[in-house]
């Protein structure tokens, strides 16, 4: 159950979070001020914000009569082991940035997964766009923290006692599963010469345009779970992998996005 909830939840609520809510002009703004970015932030915030809310009864209900305490969470609030997982997040990415600026700056190549409607790549950011790392950071670490808590604490694989990468495939395939049913959903009909399945009646923009957006998701999804699983496996905290993961989406998104809002000079 927990498993279909999970790999159910964010193709439910994608649409009307991310055509209706993160398309809001309150939203675009000096300090967060890119659409597509605030899309899928306000998705995958209100992914978490309904997770969190699930878990919390789940605990009351059911986990409370178990012995269920904070600490088979893996989120430890040493201040101290935060920032040393944050510090090891940055030493993880930096020489993949680094990398990745040698190789666009003589050759003009992103790192790119190709294969999709729109592709996933990473690109090198300008000062400015490092600025604002720090406005979209928070909203997409509390997002991958939830992500890392669930399969950490509540959703572990027979409680950790298998291989890690089977451990990687299984939260893989939950994470991903309802992406990829959804997409077929939507894309099949269109191949096929048939009548779309999902309305176009959304405010602030149209479905295809949001569903060209989603063809990312199972991928990142894959990516950033796999990294999150490993680093739980590895050092029995959710701090790292959702540090890394949070980042990685978050250096993705302010990257690649384009601004909305005019900047101060």
């Amino acid at each position: 159950m927990a498993a279909a909830i999970t790999t159910a939840l964010g193709p439910l609520l994608f649409l009307p979070t991310f055509i209706e809510w993160g398309m809001n002009p309150l939203l675009i703004n000096v300090l967060t001020p890119q659409a597509p970015t605030n899309r899928y932030m306000v998705w995958m915030d209100t992914v978490a914000l309904v997770t969190t809310v699930l878990l919390t009864i789940f605990y009351y209900v059911s986990l409370r009569k178990k012995l269920f305490r904070f600490e088979n969470t893996g989120l430890k609030l040493a201040f101290e082991k935060i920032l040393k997982s944050f510090f090891f997040a940055v030493l993880v990415l930096t020489p993949v940035y680094v990398t990745l600026v040698y190789c666009y700056a003589f050759f003009r190549v992103p790192f790119t997964l190709v294969g999709l409607p729109e592709p996933v790549v990473l690109r090198p950011m300008s000062m400015v766009r490092f600025g604002f790392m720090a406005s979209y950071f928070l909203p997409f670490l509390f997002y991958y923290l939830v992500i890392a808590v669930l399969f950490y604490g509540f959703m572990r694989y027979k409680g950790g006692q298998v291989s890690l990468l089977k451990e990687i495939v299984v939260n893989s395939i939950i994470i991903s599963l309802g992406s990829m049913i959804f997409l077929l959903y939507y894309y099949v009909p269109i191949y096929l010469g048939m009548s779309q399945t999902l309305s176009w009646t959304y405010v602030f923009g149209g479905v295809p345009l949001a569903m060209i957006y989603y063809t990312v998701v199972p991928v990142i999804s894959i990516i950033t779970v796999s990294t999150i699983t490993f680093f739980n496996r590895k050092t029995g905290s959710v701090w790292p992998g959702a540090f890394i993961s949070a980042l990685l989406v978050t250096w993705y998104n302010v990257a690649f996005a384009a601004f909305h809002a005019a900047m101060p000079p």
